[in-house]
């Protein structure tokens, strides 16, 4: 499991109704609407990293505007992603837990104190890769927090045509990046990608250059230098867990 998680609690204790983590993404929306469809859905959280696509937060405020859904924003720190280059160099696929700690454990921790034992429902799916298929659980704790995953055993395609029969639209990243682009951070990403961040998102582009810059005088290992380090890595032969994978939980 990943940082900050623990075994999962029994799904018979799930609330009447919950929480739903939303990023803007195919399987977090996929899983608010069903909740709402079932009656079950409280509200939809949306956990700002600080390295997203610019309009995201307001794409999901329109979803939530329009289907008269209740929403809070937890927000990371202004520097939380740069202090960890900084720091440790641009995260690959080994700091791929550590860094979605950061952006986004430390926010589901501010949601616990603001909604003490409430539970939280995430888009997270056990078909998206070989790991996840491994350790997706449909329940668990992160960050003391419950967590269920209600689209868990769901695929691809359900979710693809569970959102086209009833016309929802997602991210606007899915045009560009194929991504929800909530988390830019570059863990399970290529460095080709980050041409198509700049081509797309050009202010983007220019921070994440202008920390690689940073780091060329810096005495950061060169391999984690440049954004998108993690070629070659046996995680990700495979492709799996890219951003568009990390659901909450």
């Amino acid at each position: 499991m990943g940082v900050g998680m623990s075994e999962p609690k029994d799904c018979q204790e799930c609330p009447a109704k919950l929480w739903c983590a939303v990023s803007g993404g195919k399987d977090s929306l996929a899983t608010a609407h069903t909740l709402a469809d079932q009656g079950r859905l409280k509200g939809v959280v949306f956990m700002d990293t600080g390295i997203s696509i610019p309009g995201l937060e307001e794409f999901v405020r329109g979803v939530a505007k329009s289907e008269n859904w209740s929403m809070e924003v937890y927000r990371a720190k202004p520097d939380d992603y740069e202090g960890f280059v900084r720091r440790w160099g641009f995260p690959g696929p080994g700091k791929h837990d550590a860094i979605k700690n950061l952006l986004k454990g430390r926010r589901v921790r501010e949601f616990s104190k603001v909604h003490p034992g409430e539970w939280l429902a995430s888009g997270v799916r056990s078909k998206e890769s070989t790991r996840r298929f491994r350790n997706v659980r449909p329940t668990s704790v992160w960050e003391g927090v419950n967590m269920v995953a209600p689209i868990h055993d769901w695929s691809d395609k359900q979710v693809w045509g569970y959102l086209g029969e009833r016309g929802i639209a997602v991210s606007p990243a899915y045009e560009t990046l194929h991504i929800s682009g909530d988390c830019l951070c570059g863990a399970m990403s290529e460095p080709e990608e980050a041409y198509m961040v700049e081509t797309f998102y050009p202010e983007v582009g220019r921070r994440l250059r202008a920390l690689e810059a940073e780091l060329r005088q810096s005495s950061i290992n060169p391999l984690y230098g440049a954004w998108g380090n993690g070629r070659g890595n046996g995680f990700h032969q495979e492709r799996i867990d890219k951003c568009d994978s990390c659901e909450v939980g």
